[in-house]
């Protein structure tokens, strides 16, 4: 044995063991359950399934929509120490042009509003959206910005 070919002898050596071991098969049993039942069960764990991530993605959307709001909330107390700094922002927002920065403008004026109160925030914010629609008459964009937040 030590004089002959190892690797085949240990080849050898393995596969009679082997052959003399009963082989360990699958562990099956029958079941009884036919195709309907396996189905329904598939649906039950996939209705289960998208329960769970419903409530996951709801209790996201609660809690990004908590931290907006205490954003915001924070924002409109910045706004109320200097409400002219908000005007020129909303104006520089407006100035960079585009879509998106004209929301942002309405967005501004419209928390400033709120942030300000009363008749005084309301009088303040629209004089400011007239003024901007007079400087840019062509910007239909920022129009309908302002009138969907109320500012026009």
């Amino acid at each position: 044995m030590l004089v002959g070919d190892t690797a085949g002898e240990k080849a050898r050596v393995l596969a009679e063991i082997r052959d003399t071991q009963t082989p360990a098969g699958w562990p099956t049993s029958d079941m009884q359950r036919s195709l309907e039942v396996l189905l329904q069960q598939t649906a039950a764990l996939r209705a289960e399934e998208e329960a769970k991530q419903a409530r996951k993605a709801h209790a996201n959307a609660k809690r990004a929509a908590a931290k907006a709001e205490r954003e915001r909330a924070d924002r409109m107390k910045e706004m109320l120490k200097d409400p002219d700094e908000w005007l020129r922002e909303a104006e520089r927002s407006v100035d960079a042009r585009g879509t998106h920065n004209y929301k942002a403008a309405a967005d501004i004026l419209h928390d400033l509003r709120e942030a300000v109160g009363g008749d005084e925030g309301d009088k303040i914010t629209r004089r400011h959206a007239e003024k901007l629609s007079k400087k840019y008459p062509t910007l239909t964009h920022l129009k309908s910005s302002l009138r969907k937040r109320g500012l026009l």
